[in-house]
């Protein structure tokens, strides 16, 4: 733990050191140090029961800080190590660093000669106040809420007191067998997983699949705290985090790290894991012989939630997850995030700023382990973020929107205010790294802005779409009726008046009935009145009848239109290839309703649903070719753009919708019952609508012998023609219009 960190030049003895020399330090009294032996190299662990925070100091670095008992000055205790240690000892430099480390991490105070704290050395009261700051704000993030909920008490000692058996290796054994059976029964049954992952994730089952999430993570934080407090550890914190609203159970297991086994580390850190495992490998087993299709569902949520999300979500050592804590103890450092993001800040502000600081001695030589970890733990970070706030501004909308705002404004924002603030000060220092940072980052910024303006968006523009035929008559329902006969089949040829359909309405034939009786009674009653010489009489009953002729005349003319002919000539085809003809036999059709159309089998086009934020790009090259690429055929067609639909509609082809196995998400439409009041079959594209309205445009193939009628792709008119730049910029201007409008 002796080596140099080797970003460091020449170490000078400066007025700093000279000033730390003769300083007294006093290690706080409630500080743990345990010794850790790892291979040939004798190291110690300081545990800082306040801030359940954990390092890992040297031989030399132990004895400096056996001498911190407020009456040695640090140049005497220099000397003293020297004299025992000679060649080995700590060097004056290396102790003036190892101070500025134990003040920083409030690991100890500087005191005068009666004992008494000052605050003046190396700039401890602006590291304390800049400490209560970062304090304050670690937890006001609205889309990451740490709510503390105390410790356990002496009720949950007796609780853990029945769970001996976690330390006896046969224990591990039994997991091993029962993991072993639950995996033999479930790939035995590999058919019947694919049918239940089909209604896993639904708006339905989203309840049952966040009550089941919850519930497994008490499980997996009760595994890590019943395994702790087994193996001598100390749970000194349980509490609830609210990651995007969504309440996700903790406990404080970091007293682990004063474990001397590294097999106990490693355990408290899996033991959660393995709880959840465990209640999955249970309920999998039971799945697997039960036929209760409720049961099965549930079952099935908690075999899928505490097996695989918990092994891609806990096991992740890019977060402070389980994953993290195994990483940490396979690499010999109690805290990896802290360490990696001091050795990413050291870098940014000596290449950044200037900057000449130095690493603590706990982590100097191990800093390129720490830079490597802490780049991708930084990058997983801005995912996660990004994450959260699109998930929070699809979400909840407006009101999300704004929390992604205010969110990103607190991970981001008050860091880079920060440094803001420091480069504003008046100072030499600050002067010193405006200049450096103005010569580093100046020519870069430009050039990343010039390429930003000239470089076109790499991201092809594209549209679901699918193939159809052009010019197709669809036939529609003159009336409203039943279905009760067809005349016709899929493919079949019909000339124009032909017979196609004939729908049933009795309701419809029993009112023609009606009226033509009541006319013809005052018809009678006319002549009667006028053989009666009853003259204006008369005219009333002529006039009533004339009144029910009229309207006799048009329910005829709707009784006639239950009857469906071809109006053109062509082929007869299906509106949804997912179903047959013959499948509409007994379907009631609503005025209006489509049942088939004719096409011309040789003249085909591309039915394309255009995002209302892509309709603009598409629009300037209406008339021009796109390309239409199939998700089943190899080869790719081109088509010519012909139509855009000015206005955006819910509306689309039914094989472009998820209820037809397209990507687009729909909803059931207004008025229409939930999925729960009707079977799949009698279901159709009128039931359900786009969740996001979408512009209908159709392009016109070139080659309609090579596609078959209902295939399904993208359609991509090429590159998106307006740069990086642009591209950010009508990004950013859209979220403001939806803010405005919120």
């Amino acid at each position: 733990m002796n080596s140099q960190n080797p970003n460091d030049s020449e170490v000078a003895f400066d007025a700093d050191t000279f000033e730390l020399a003769n300083t007294r330090l006093k290690l706080r009294r409630d500080l743990k140090i345990m010794p850790s032996s790892k291979d040939a190299e004798t190291s110690y662990i300081v545990e800082d029961s306040v801030s359940s925070d954990f390092f890992q100091i040297g031989l030399t670095q132990y004895a400096l800080m056996s001498l911190m008992d407020g009456n040695t000055t640090l140049h005497s205790a220099v000397s003293q190590i020297a004299t025992r240690m000679g060649e080995s000892a700590i060097t004056m430099a290396e102790a003036a660093d190892t101070c500025r480390w134990l003040i920083d991490s409030r690991l100890a105070v500087a005191v005068d000669s009666q004992g008494r704290t000052i605050d003046h050395v190396s700039g401890l009261q602006d590291q304390r106040s800049s400490a209560r700051r970062a304090a304050a704000t670690a937890n006001a993030n609205p889309l990451f809420l740490k709510v503390p909920l105390g410790s356990p008490g002496e009720r949950f000692e007796r609780f853990c007191i029945r769970f001996e058996c976690v330390k006896r290796r046969f224990t591990l054994v039994l997991l091993a067998v029962l993991f072993f059976v639950a995996a033999w029964f479930v790939l035995d049954d590999r058919a019947a997983i694919a049918q239940s992952l089909d209604g896993v994730v639904s708006a339905n089952s989203a309840v049952w699949l966040l009550a089941t999430f919850i519930g497994l993570k008490i499980v997996h934080e009760l595994g890590h705290a019943i395994v702790c407090d087994r193996l001598g550890g100390r749970v000194r914190e349980f509490g609830v985090v609210f990651i995007l609203f969504v309440p996700v159970p903790y406990v404080d297991v970091t007293s682990c790290w004063s474990f001397a086994s590294r097999r106990h580390r490693i355990a408290v850190s899996a033991a959660g894991m393995l709880a959840e495992l465990t209640v999955a490998a249970i309920a999998a087993i039971i799945w697997t012989h039960v036929t209760d299709p409720v049961m099965r569902f549930h079952l099935f949520n908690v075999m899928l939630t505490g097996s695989l999300t918990t092994l891609l979500f806990n096991a992740n050592f890019l977060m402070r997850f389980d994953g993290y804590y195994l990483l940490s103890d396979m690499l010999d450092l109690p805290n990896l995030a802290a360490s990696s993001r001091q050795v990413l800040s050291q870098l940014s502000n000596r290449w950044l700023l200037g900057r000449n600081t130095t690493l603590s001695m706990d982590i100097a030589h191990r800093w390129k382990t720490l830079i490597v970890y802490g780049i991708a733990a930084s990058v997983w970070r801005v995912i996660v973020c990004i994450g959260l706030a699109v998930a929070a501004a699809h979400l909840m909308h407006g009101f999300g929107l704004i929390l992604a705002i205010i969110s990103l404004a607190m991970w981001w924002g008050i860091p880079a205010l920060r440094t803001i603030r420091f480069l504003s000060q008046r100072t030499i220092q600050s002067a010193n790294c405006r200049r450096y940072l103005l010569t580093r980052t100046a020519p870069c910024g430009f050039a990343m802005l010039t390429a930003a303006m000239i470089m076109p968006w790499p991201v092809g523009v594209s549209a679901p779409a699918v193939v159809g035929f052009a010019n197709a008559e669809t036939i529609r329902a003159g009336a409203d009726g039943f279905v009760a006969e067809l005349f016709v089949a899929e493919g079949q040829v019909v000339t124009p008046g032909q017979p196609l359909a004939r729908l049933e309405n009795v309701e419809l034939l029993s009112q023609a009935k009606r009226m033509r009786a009541t006319m013809e009674i005052t018809r009678l009653r006319a002549r009667k009145e006028q053989l009666a010489g009853n003259i204006a009489t008369y005219q009333a009953e002529i006039a009533t009848a004339d009144a029910l002729a009229a309207r006799l005349s048009e329910t005829e003319s709707r009784i006639e239109q239950l009857t469906l002919r071809a109006p053109i000539a062509g082929t007869v085809m299906t509106l949804d290839s997912r179903r047959r003809l013959n499948d509409q036999m007994g379907v009631y059709l609503s005025e209006g309703n489509a049942i088939l159309q004719i096409v011309d089998p040789a003249n085909k086009e591309v039915i394309v649903s255009i995002a209302q934020n892509d309709g603009e790009y598409f629009a300037e090259r209406l008339g021009r070719e796109v390309r239409f690429v199939s998700s089943s055929f190899p080869s790719d067609v081109t088509a010519t753009l012909t139509l855009i639909q000015p206005h955006a509609e819910i509306k689309t082809d039914p094989r472009l919708m998820a209820s037809g196995g397209g990507p687009l998400a729909v909803r059931h439409a207004a008025g229409v019952g939930s999925a729960d009041t009707r079977s799949a079959s009698t279901e159709s594209a009128d039931d359900v609508e786009l969740v996001q309205p979408r512009f209908a445009a159709r392009a016109l193939l070139s080659n309609a012998d090579r596609l078959p009628a209902g295939v399904t792709g993208q359609v991509e008119p090429g590159r998106y023609p307006r740069s990086v730049a642009t591209k950010i910029w009508s990004l950013a201007d859209d979220y403001a219009g939806k803010i405005a409008l919120w």
